[in-house]
């Protein structure tokens, strides 16, 4: 099959054509078949867990051989040039905030986009528990003057929050930046106090810190990289408040996908 038919099964798309008489071997790539929605029978030796050498793939109706040596670099080429199947699709976003690195989380947003379209969000707030830390003091409270406390002690936030979640996951990527310890200690919470199950976390949590770092980013802020691009956060609100922090995370996940 020719270049040319793979670009227009792919989806007739003008750039794909373009990238497939500019970039193509003189065989299909295994990442070629793959966009194109082909079927892996079985590698050239048997290996049927190698899809990437010398491999044979079923393409409306017809048998196609990939070349033992695929082309790295046509096959990077053809990649970029392919419409991301990523970047419009649903996107949860999760920030939490909690009394100090290690603390007790006392406040959580997450938003939902769709085709790059917010549809729905959450924030909560529960009340913290013993002394405050220093430095939550100084710099977290103050960001959430215009966030009331609705929840009356954190297993009340976790649940809601899980009610929540759980009517929102289904298909979504799930992203937050700088997971660790914050949000996924707080999705461990959510599943010691019984809200969700065993199965119910994040398959995976993607981090957006490490999608800053493999496009060439500062992956420790988001605020760094929206303030380059010229791209504004739709929220009354700045760093340190969930809903903000959420938002920005999906603005930056979007805007690199």
């Amino acid at each position: 099959m020719s270049y040319h038919k793979l670009a227009e099964v792919i989806g007739k798309k003008k750039q794909a054509r373009e990238a497939a008489e500019k970039f193509a071997p003189k065989n299909p790539t295994a990442i070629n078949l793959i966009q194109a929605g082909a079927k892996f029978i079985r590698n050239t030796s048997g290996d049927e867990n190698n899809t990437f050498c010398g491999s044979y793939w079923e393409l409306d109706g017809k048998t196609i051989e990939t070349p033992d040596r695929p082309h790295r670099e046509d096959a990077n080429a053809l990649q970029r040039a392919m419409p991301n199947q990523y970047k419009h699709s649903k996107v949860l976003s999760l920030d939490v905030e909690c009394n100090g690195l290690w603390g007790q989380p006392f406040a959580v947003a997450a938003v939902v986009f769709e085709n790059s379209v917010k549809t729905n969000s959450i924030s909560l707030r529960c009340p913290i528990e013993g002394d405050v830390n220093p430095w939550v003091a100084e710099n977290v409270i103050p960001q959430l003057e215009a966030l009331p406390v609705n929840c009356d002690n954190l297993q009340d936030m976790l649940a809601k929050f899980a009610t929540w979640y759980l009517a929102n996951k289904q298909d979504a990527t799930i992203i937050a930046h700088m997971g660790a310890p914050v949000e996924t200690n707080f999705i461990r919470l959510m599943q010691d106090g019984g809200h969700i199950g065993d199965w119910d976390a994040p398959y995976p949590l993607h981090d957006v810190a490490t999608l800053l770092l493999a496009k060439g980013y500062k992956p420790d802020t988001v605020d760094g990289y929206l303030s380059d691009k010229g791209i504004a956060v739709d929220f009354d609100g700045t760093t340190h408040h969930p809903m903000y922090d959420a938002l920005a995370a999906a603005a930056v996940w979007i805007d690199l996908l």
